[in-house]
């Protein structure tokens, strides 16, 4: 039985199994995590176009993607190489005939992982001025020492409001200080799926409007989010949804 709930939070209704209509779709802005178990797909969808925030996880919503961006351009922004965020690519690029990679993860990849991007073109047209995409970890220095896939995540703020980490950790959260838009962060999606390695205490105080965060991932299976992060945003009194009791998460957002 699917569960139906709707509650306002930080200007957005956010809606738990909504009914779309064809106008719906073409009329109204959504940011969708969609329910992909442990992994992560999220998507910001308008009248032309999809920003998808990687294509991983361990079950397919590749049904309700296709209802809803089959018919725009979509725009692939993946946050690093591991698996379970970029395990879809292929399958979604028969639903997603329109789309190209807008971000690239760092570094390389193994020769499989590769071959998926190549099935795709790159990006050429600008993104439109009514969406904001900012890499918060572009132009970081470099640190000394061997970093892992999670530390090379690509870190990004939609809208100056939704930040989509991908699995960086808590030493790169520390360096995210000289961007003045995070702490106007209301939206997070937790990183490492909410393990105790990222959601630190001190990035909950950076961003003091935060009033939601999302977890996509499964607790029952493999303890994401991990309880110290549970903890801490029970401590910042921050509401957690999960996409393990609720499946598909839409945001209905406004643009301006």
């Amino acid at each position: 039985m699917k569960h139906k709930f709707c509650l306002l939070a930080c200007g957005l209704l956010i809606s738990l199994s909504p009914t779309l209509s064809g106008n719906d779709r073409h009329l109204k802005a959504y940011l969708v995590v969609w329910n992909v178990g442990q992994g992560q797909w999220a998507t910001w969808s308008d009248a032309t176009t999809c920003f998808h925030f990687d294509m991983g996880g361990e079950k397919k919503s590749l049904r309700q993607v296709k209802s809803l961006c089959g018919f725009k351009e979509n725009k692939i922004y993946l946050s690093h190489w591991d698996w379970d965020h970029l395990s879809f690519l292929e399958k979604a690029k028969r639903v997603l005939p329109n789309s190209c990679i807008a971000l690239a993860p760092e570094g390389p990849g193994s020769s499989h992982k590769e071959r998926l991007l190549q099935n795709y073109q790159n990006c050429s047209s600008p993104e439109p001025k009514k969406i904001s995409i900012q890499e918060l970890t572009a132009g970081l220095p470099e640190e000394h020492g061997k970093k892992s896939s999670n530390d090379l995540s690509h870190v990004l703020l939609v809208q100056r409001k939704f930040l989509i980490p991908g699995d960086s950790t808590i030493k790169e959260e520390k360096r995210w200080d000289r961007f003045p838009t995070l702490p106007l962060t209301k939206w997070l999606l937790l990183g490492h799926h909410g393990s105790r390695t990222s959601t630190s205490e001190d990035l909950l105080n950076k961003i003091p409007q935060l009033k939601v965060a999302i977890s996509s991932a499964r607790f029952a299976k493999y303890g994401h989010p991990h309880g110290e992060v549970i903890a801490r945003l029970h401590h910042h009194h921050i509401p957690l949804l999960r996409t393990e009791d609720w499946g598909n998460i839409w945001f209905e957002v406004n643009e301006n």
